[in-house]
């Protein structure tokens, strides 16, 4: 049976009251036995921490599992990671010996046509399959390879479509290809097919179009028109594009500069045309800033938001090079608060009471409480001009996060109860 699997893993953790460095990870299958009484997995504190190991599976039984991780901060355990995985017999593992195919019903494992072959770990092979006495229409292919020890894996399957043969049946006169959207059929780009022909079996360079999503994958559709001009359904493929820029060499910060924010990179690249300043405010939808014309070969470059958010804002460069390839750097933020607002929150640690110095400007605040998993524990309300007080006693001894708000200004920081 297999004894081990192998995990690589990348936990990132953001907490907008401040950074909280990852200090300990633990790790169990199926059952969780309790936060921090899973196994350790050594790690060095860091804001982000990539695992590549192996972790024995030696007392687990066959069939599907699941392997969970969760990492702690000062402030608490995070909420656990999942990843299925098989635990299967070795001896299983025996190289491919046989191959079958049916059409439509199968006749049961083994009891289908054989298709011969020489055992090996990998088959990859050209097979032509004659369609006998089958009927004119729609119809399945289902293939499916044997061990020697007799165990079959599921099939894979294809459609096809049957027709009626002619001899004076028209012949392929002309291809075309277009990429992820459809011009109409006689719009897409051509392909020079030579002669007319029954068959055509040849291999093309297709030149794929600039500014292709490097994050997405795409889809080649190709058709065929023969000779009267009758156009054929298209088939399609998946590519996804790889951006020839290095955008190893784009080095990204941003700080805080009064009402503003400073974003800065620099850059070693000759090939890029422009840089695209983007924003978020979650980290995951991001927005247009400006643009950036690039200068040269080697450039520093800078530019302001104008309107950062209060709390954690987030920026990444978007990297367009010269034959239209886009890349994006790494993702730095900034929590910012107004430049005018100064919250002091004392005595901290507290047993009792906890005075806060807040300028609502007389409206309506808000006080929530929350524990060191995040959950919300209490809420105060509170008309004030500048100070606040609440009342912690009924508190357990611990860590908390306090979030204050007007509706304008907002702040958020820890507070100890002794």
């Amino acid at each position: 049976m297999k004894q081990i699997i192998f995990v690589l893993l990348l936990f990132c953790l953001c907490i907008a009251a401040g950074a909280q460095k990852i200090k300990k990870m633990e790790y169990y299958f199926d059952v969780d036995p309790g936060v921090g009484k899973a196994k350790a997995l050594a790690i060095t504190a860091a804001d982000t921490v990539t695992i590549s190991t192996t972790i024995t599976i030696n007392n687990l039984t066959q069939g599907l599992h699941s392997l969970y991780m969760r990492a702690r901060t000062d402030t608490g355990w995070g909420l656990s990671e999942s990843f299925l995985f098989t635990v299967y017999d070795s001896a299983l593992a025996q190289p491919v010996a046989r191959e079958e195919y049916f059409f439509d019903n199968d006749p049961g494992v083994g009891k289908a046509t054989t298709i011969p072959i020489t055992a090996a770990d990998t088959v990859k092979l050209l097979q032509t399959i004659p369609t006998g006495n089958l009927p004119e229409g729609l119809h399945t292919l289902y293939v499916r390879l044997g061990n020697s020890n007799g165990y079959y894996s599921l099939t894979e399957n294809a459609l096809f479509y049957v027709t009626a043969f002619a001899e004076n049946a028209p012949k392929i006169a002309g291809a075309e290809y277009f990429i992820d959207t459809d011009p109409g059929t006689g719009k897409a780009k051509k392909i020079n097919t030579g002669a007319q022909t029954d068959t055509l079996r040849t291999t093309y360079d297709i030149n794929i179009p600039a500014g292709l999503d490097t994050a997405i994958n795409h889809y080649l559709c190709i058709r065929v028109k023969d000779a009267n001009g009758a156009w054929s359904l298209y088939e399609l493929d998946t590519f996804k594009v790889t951006a020839t820029v290095n955008i190893a060499t784009l080095k990204i910060s941003a700080v805080k500069d009064g009402a503003h924010i400073v974003i800065q990179w620099n850059t070693y690249n000759s090939n890029a045309i422009n840089y695209t300043v983007e924003k978020s405010i979650d980290g995951i939808g991001f927005t247009t800033l400006g643009n950036v014309a690039a200068k040269s070969a080697q450039q520093a470059y800078n530019t302001k938001d104008a309107a950062p958010v209060n709390g954690v804002n987030f920026y990444r460069i978007k990297q367009t090079n010269t034959t239209g390839d886009i890349s994006y750097s790494s993702i730095t933020k900034v929590l910012f608060n107004p430049v005018d607002e100064v919250v002091d929150v004392y005595p901290n640690p507290a047993k009792d009471i906890v005075n806060i110095s807040f300028n609502s400007n007389g409206k309506d605040a808000f006080a929530n409480i929350f524990d060191a998993r995040g959950r919300w524990v209490k809420m105060y309300n509170t008309t004030v001009g500048k100070n606040m007080q609440i009342n912690i006693s009924s508190l357990a001894a611990g860590t908390y996060i306090l979030h204050i708000s007007d509706g304008e200004k907002t702040f958020t920081g820890k507070i100890i109860k002794q």
